[in-house]
C-alpha cells in the first residue's frame, strides 16, 4: 500500500508538469502553492539548451518500413535482425575512423551562442588527484575483492586514458557502463523467474528498471555535450559494457 500510495504521489506530481509544460500560457514567476514545485521543474527543462551535437550513439535508422502508422515509430520503425544491424554499424563506425559519416549530416550550422558554449565545453578540466582525494576521505569502499578490484582498475584506466581528453566523453563512458548493473540484476530475476527459482522481486524489478532509466538519461545529457563524437571513446565505452554485464551475469 506504502508503495502504491508514493507511486500515486508521484504520478500525480508528473501530470502536474507536464500540464505546466504544453499549457500556452504558462506563468513561472506565480506564487500559487498548488503550481509552485511543478513550475520549478518546467523551468529547469526549459532551461535547456541545444549546442548542437549529432548523436554518434543512436544507432542505424531505418527510414522505409512500411505499414507503420504508429506516431511513436515515425521516421525509426521497428529494428531490424541482429546480423542486419551489426553490418551496418560496423560500417557506420568503419566510416568514423576514416572520419566520414556518410549517413549523417555534419554540415550543420552552428548558432554564435552554440560555437561559444562548444568553446566553454572544451576548456573544462577534470583533476584525477582531486577526484581520488575527494574518495578517500569518503572512507574506504565496502565491497567484495571481486567487485572492488576491477572498480579501481577501471578508474585508474580511465585516468589514464582521458588525461586532457574532452571531459564529457569520459563521462560518456561511465555512463554508458554504469546502466549494467540494473540491466543484468534484471534480467537474472527474470531467468530466475522463468525456471522457478525466485518470484518475489516485482518491486525490485520496478525500482532497478527506475534506476537504469536515470542512468540513460543521465547517458543522453552526454551525448548532447557531445561526449560520443570519437569512435575509440564508443569503442571503450560499449566494449566495456558488454564485458561488464557478462560478468556482473556470472556473478
Amino acid at each position: 500500500m506504502k508503495l502504491l500510495e508514493r507511486q500515486r504521489k508521484e504520478m500525480k506530481q508528473t501530470e502536474e508538469l507536464i500540464e505546466n509544460l504544453i499549457s500556452d500560457d504558462i506563468n513561472l514567476d506565480s506564487n500559487a502553492t498548488s503550481t509552485h514545485h511543478a513550475s520549478s521543474i518546467a523551468a529547469s527543462l526549459l532551461s535547456g539548451y541545444d549546442y548542437g551535437f549529432v548523436s554518434r550513439s543512436e544507432g542505424c535508422r531505418f527510414e522505409n518500413v512500411q505499414d507503420i502508422n504508429e506516431q511513436l515509430f515515425t521516421g525509426y520503425g521497428p529494428p531490424a535482425n541482429m546480423f542486419s544491424l551489426g553490418s551496418q554499424q560496423f560500417m557506420r563506425n568503419m566510416n568514423a575512423m576514416r572520419g566520414e559519416y556518410n549517413d549523417e549530416s555534419d554540415d550543420v550550422e552552428l548558432t554564435s551562442n552554440q560555437k561559444k558554449l562548444r568553446g566553454k565545453l572544451k576548456e573544462l578540466t577534470l583533476n584525477s588527484t582531486a577526484i581520488w582525494e575527494r574518495e578517500k576521505s569518503r572512507g574506504p569502499i565496502v565491497a567484495p575483492l571481486i567487485i572492488k578490484v576491477p572498480y579501481i582498475v577501471l578508474c585508474f584506466l580511465l585516468d589514464v586514458v582521458f588525461e586532457g581528453q574532452y571531459v564529457p566523453s569520459r563521462f560518456f563512458l561511465l555512463e554508458t557502463v554504469a546502466r549494467m548493473p540494473y540491466f543484468s540484476y534484471i534480467a537474472m530475476l527474470h531467468l530466475y523467474e522463468t525456471l522457478g527459482f525466485w518470484r518475489r522481486s516485482k518491486d525490485v524489478k520496478r525500482v532497478h528498471f527506475a534506476e537504469e532509466w536515470n542512468e540513460f538519461h543521465h547517458l543522453l545529457i552526454m551525448e548532447s555535450l557531445g561526449g560520443d563524437q570519437k569512435w575509440w571513446v564508443r569503442f571503450m565505452a560499449q566494449h566495456s559494457a558488454i564485458v561488464y554485464y557478462f560478468g556482473l551475469s556470472l556473478l
